[in-house]
């Protein structure tokens, strides 16, 4: 399958509505922060350096399956994209996972969760520096992994292996952080029907958990599957999806100011929300 296909069309229908939103979710962040709030805290900044970095991880992604195409770049240019590309993932991955990471921090004042929330920034820094250096190892020497007719003596780790292990890693940690907030939340003071909106906010972040579950099966058939740039392709398609659930999750906060100030009319000019401490509105 996909021997004559280019995968550009279906990138561009099925992604386009995913960017659509999550460059609108962006957009009313950084108008509920900046200019109803008046906070941008670190999570905000590292919301935004990962939203400015996301586009360029697509900007050269090969999306045909026809090595004819790429003229004087055939395979050497996809075993090259894919190695910029798993450190790219990894880098964009580190910055969402702290933005959302320091978003918790920022409403939660409690000694006991603040510690828990410091020591998964700590596992997050780990993984992804492990991840790093799993990457860069994987070929000894590098080269072979560019290279492989002109190094036969080459220790080298399976594709298999490089491309699941980093990943189950990675989901592991996207689901700690999203089941994160939950006991916290449970345990506020306010009603059960407040508690619950919150949680399903947070939680709606498992989308992008599940969408890494969709990766895995693509990381699979592309470990296996000869037909090399083509699945190449559908893996930045699931990317694609997968970091537009991420940033839209990690935006969705902010949406509260914006319907307060807005639409309800509940938002106070002076900056502040509606009353108490870890009320909905703490949370934009």
């Amino acid at each position: 399958m996909g021997i004559d296909e280019d995968l550009s069309p279906l990138c561009w229908g099925v992604t386009v509505p995913f960017v659509l939103l999550t460059v609108a979710s962006f957009l009313l962040r950084v108008y509920s922060r900046a200019f109803i709030v008046r906070c941008f805290g670190m999570d905000d900044w590292l919301a935004t350096i990962a939203f400015v970095s996301w586009p360029f991880q697509h900007t050269n992604a090969p999306l045909t399956n026809n090595f004819s195409d790429c003229l004087d770049r055939p395979m050497l240019y996809m075993l090259v994209y894919l190695f910029v590309e798993e450190f790219y993932y990894f880098a964009l991955q580190l910055f969402i996972k702290l933005s959302f990471l320091f978003f918790f921090r920022r409403i939660w004042t409690s000694r006991t969760v603040g510690r828990l929330i410091i020591g998964v920034m700590v596992l997050v820094c780990f993984q992804i520096t492990g991840t790093f250096i799993f990457y860069a190892l994987q070929c000894i020497p590098i080269q072979a992994y560019f290279h492989p007719e002109r190094y036969p003596n080459a220790k080298c780790l399976s594709s298999l292996a490089t491309l699941i292990f980093p990943s189950t890693a990675n989901v592991a940690v996207d689901v700690i952080i999203y089941i994160l907030p939950i006991w916290p939340l449970w345990n506020l003071h306010a009603s059960r029907k407040r508690r619950i909106a919150l949680m399903s906010m947070f939680t709606f972040g498992g989308g992008a958990v599940l969408v890494s579950g969709l990766r895995f099966l693509v990381l699979f058939e592309f470990s296996a599957d000869p037909d090399f740039a083509y699945v190449l392709g559908k893996i930045v398609i699931v990317t694609m999806i997968e970091f537009c659930t991420a940033l839209f999750t990690l935006n969705m906060p902010s949406f509260k100011a914006v319907w307060s100030k807005h639409v309800t009319g509940t938002f106070l000019d002076n900056g502040e929300s509606m009353p108490p401490q870890h009320e909905l509105s703490d949370v934009s």
